[in-house]
């Protein structure tokens, strides 16, 4: 990809892309945090822990670098634990309850082969923020992936009620999907400009191994659609996001300024 180097006009739209991806990592790395201590086996426990972990890590390293690029004096902690509801701009599938471990599963497996293909695609980039992280980033998901892929094809081959929970898993995540494909002007304009890969072409490839993946599992489930009305990315989030929200940010809000 022979993008441009990010000019003055686009650095609050790159910004604001950062901010986007950030909440994404930080609110599926808490909400997988919540299978601590509750997983089928301890193995599942620290392996859940360690994709949480990495999704935490992802989620610092953008909001670091978007409170630099902003310029308003905001730390990643003021980020994470300063925003309202309506401030955060992930997308809802990442936020979505985790259900049953099947439904776990869907959703990692979902999620991983966005999170390949989209940071593979920063690693391709010449603007330098997005390669640095996505050659960093594209690696660790290669191997959530393999740890979803391996727990889907363990369940849809077991017994007739795992096959039926990991079924029932694709179909709950699979009506929030759609709000990855969403090409907004904000996605537009930095894409036009070549600061951003195409996620049109990004949004092809994983669904198309996504289907081949739902292939394997012998499962078939309806063509994805973007959604025409506000989803996450605006701020409008699901209900279950504000218990979320306030477990995350609690103690921040009741210690301010606190250190530990």
């Amino acid at each position: 990809m022979n993008a441009a180097p990010t000019t003055l006009p686009t650095e609050p739209a790159l910004t604001s892309y950062l901010l986007r991806h950030a909440d994404d990592s930080l609110v599926h790395g808490q909400r997988l945090c919540e299978w601590v201590a509750r997983a089928p086996r301890i193995e599942d426990d620290v392996a859940l822990l360690n994709i949480a972990l990495d999704h935490i890590g992802h989620a610092r390293t953008l909001l670091t670098t978007v409170g630099e690029r902003e310029g308003r004096g905001r730390s990643e902690d003021d980020l994470a634990f300063g925003r309202s509801e309506m401030e955060f701009s992930n997308a809802r599938v990442f936020e979505l309850p985790n259900g049953d471990f099947g439904q776990t599963v869907a959703k990692l497996v979902c999620i991983a082969l966005w999170e390949t293909e989209l940071f593979g695609a920063w690693a391709a980039s010449d603007e330098a923020v997005l390669a640095e992280f996505g050659s960093g980033a594209e690696r660790e998901c290669r191997y959530h992936l393999k740890y979803a892929t391996t727990w889907a094809a363990r369940l849809a081959g077991g017994t007739q009620e795992s096959a039926e929970r990991l079924e029932k898993g694709f179909a709950a995540v699979w009506p929030h999907l759609g709000e990855l494909l969403v090409i907004d002007s904000l996605v537009t304009d930095l894409a036009d400009v070549g600061v951003i890969p195409d996620h049109a072409r990004v949004g092809a490839a994983w669904t198309a191994r996504l289907y081949a993946e739902l292939a394997g599992l012998g499962l078939a489930l309806p063509e994805l659609v973007a959604p025409a009305g506000p989803q996450g990315r605006q701020g409008n989030h699901l209900e279950s996001f504000t218990s979320l929200l306030a477990e995350m940010q609690y103690l921040h809000r009741a210690h301010p300024g606190a250190t530990w």
